[in-house]
């Protein structure tokens, strides 16, 4: 048995700032948007990721809401 050495490349999958994605919804006047261009594999991991991010970083301010292959994020409560 021979142990060959190799390079492992690192690559990322999705967005990478949903931090700052949600900061920039929460920020904005639309109180829902429907999100497009996802580099997920598929829109049921887009959205189990955002939903995940709105749970860390928003506490509960913006729902996460797929239908069929389409995502949408609804503010729930009045930010002024």
């Amino acid at each position: 048995m021979i142990l060959v050495p190799c390079k492992i490349e690192e690559t990322k999958r999705g967005y990478s700032d949903l931090k700052g994605l949600l900061k920039d919804f929460l920020e904005g006047d639309a109180e829902c948007v429907k999100v497009k261009n996802y580099t997920h594999k598929s829109a049921t991991v887009c959205r189990e990721c955002l939903a995940a991010a709105v749970t860390k970083h928003c506490k509960g301010q913006i729902k996460v809401i797929k239908r069929e292959d389409d995502i949408y994020l609804v503010k729930t409560i009045a930010i002024k």
